[in-house]
C-alpha cells in the first residue's frame, strides 16, 4: 500500500451544497434530523416528520446518499454519522455541515471512519469556538487536514472496519442482552423473596393488595408509615432572611441510582444549624427518588 497524504477537507469533499429554499411549498413533507437525533456511535434515530410551514427554521440541509453529516454546534457530542439510502424527503439541521466526499478523491465508506477518527475528532474541538456551547464553522471545518490514501485503500479500510465493528457490536449488544436478563432475575429474586418468603412450600393468604395479592398465611401487610420514619429531603432556594446558616454536602437526585449512590460529584447546600439533626442521614436509612424506580440503602457514612 502507499503511504497515504493529508489532505485538507475543502479539497476532497464540498461542504453544505444543497438548502431548502424559503418559497418551498408549505405542505412539503420532510422528514428531519436535529443534533439529538444522532447518537456518538454515529447512528441516526427516531427522526420527525414535519410540513415544511411547520418545520424549525433550523431543517434547511438536503443530504443525498454518500454525505457525512457532522454536527457543528456542541462539537463534544461528536454527532457525525453516514448518509446511506436516504428518502428523497430527509432534511437535516443547520447545526449540521454536509460534507459530500469527491468521488474520484474520497470515498464514502472510509469517510464515516475517517471523521470519527481521534486526531479529526480533536482537531475539530480544538477548532471550536465557545465554552458552554462550542461551536466551528463550516469553512474552518474545511480546514481541517484528512488522511487520503488512493480509493483502492479506502475501500479496503471500509470494508475491514465493517466486519470488525459488526462484530464488536454484535458482542456488545449480547452483552447488554445478558445484563438486562441478570438485572430482570434480580429484581425477580427480590421481589419473590421479600413478597413469598424462603419457604416454596409455604401456604398463602390474599393480602388485599393489587401489587402483591398473596403473602405467606403467617404474614401480616402493615403501612410503612408504621415502621419508619418517611421524610422528605431539604428544599432548594429557600429564603432565610437574616438567620445564621452552614453549607452541608447533599444528596441531589442525580446522586441516586437503581441500587447505588454516585458520588462523583457532591453538591452543598445551605440550611438552619438546628435542621442539620432532621436532615442528617444515619446507617440503614433508604434513599429513593419520588416518582422514580431507584433507591439505595444507606451502609456507610
Amino acid at each position: 500500500m502507499s503511504h497515504p497524504v493529508k489532505q485538507l477537507l475543502k479539497y476532497v469533499g464540498t461542504i453544505n451544497d444543497e438548502t431548502l429554499k424559503e418559497d418551498t411549498d408549505s405542505k412539503f413533507e420532510l422528514k428531519y434530523v436535529d443534533i439529538g437525533n444522532v447518537d456518538s456511535k454515529g447512528k441516526i434515530h427516531d427522526f420527525a416528520t414535519y410540513l415544511f410551514d411547520n418545520a424549525p427554521s433550523r431543517a434547511r440541509r438536503i443530504v443525498r446518499d454518500g454525505d457525512i453529516i457532522i454536527s457543528t454546534v456542541r462539537t463534544y457530542l461528536q454527532a457525525i454519522a453516514p448518509i446511506q439510502s436516504p428518502p428523497d424527503n430527509l432534511i437535516v439541521s443547520t447545526g449540521f455541515a454536509v460534507i459530500r466526499p469527491k468521488r474520484e478523491k474520497l470515498d464514502s465508506g472510509y469517510c464515516k471512519y475517517a471523521f470519527r477518527e481521534s486526531r479529526f475528532l480533536d482537531e475539530v474541538m480544538a477548532r471550536s469556538v465557545g465554552v458552554s456551547y462550542p461551536a466551528i464553522n463550516a469553512s474552518e471545518l474545511g480546514n481541517i487536514p484528512i488522511y487520503v490514501p488512493s480509493l483502492f485503500e479506502q475501500r479496503a479500510i471500509a470494508n475491514y472496519l465493517d466486519r470488525e465493528t459488526t462484530k464488536i457490536d454484535t458482542l456488545i449488544s449480547a452483552r447488554e442482552r445478558l445484563l438486562d436478563l441478570l438485572t430482570e432475575k434480580r429484581r425477580a429474586l427480590i421481589t419473590h423473596a421479600v413478597t413469598r418468603g424462603l419457604n416454596p412450600d409455604v401456604s398463602l393468604q390474599n393480602s388485599s393488595f393489587e401489587f402483591f395479592k398473596y403473602i405467606p398465611e403467617h404474614w401480616e401487610v402493615i403501612n410503612l408509615k408504621f415502621l419508619g420514619d418517611v421524610r422528605t429531603g431539604v428544599t432548594k432556594g429557600r429564603n432565610f432572611g437574616n438567620r445564621e446558616t452552614v453549607l452541608v454536602p447533599y444528596f441531589r437526585v442525580a446522586n441516586v441510582q437503581d441500587g447505588y449512590l454516585d458520588l462523583s460529584d457532591i453538591a452543598q447546600i445551605e440550611v438552619l444549624p438546628e435542621e442539620i439533626s432532621s436532615f442528617k442521614l444515619e446507617k440503614g436509612d433508604v434513599l429513593g427518588k419520588l416518582f422514580v424506580n431507584s433507591r439505595i440503602q444507606v451502609n456507610e457514612l
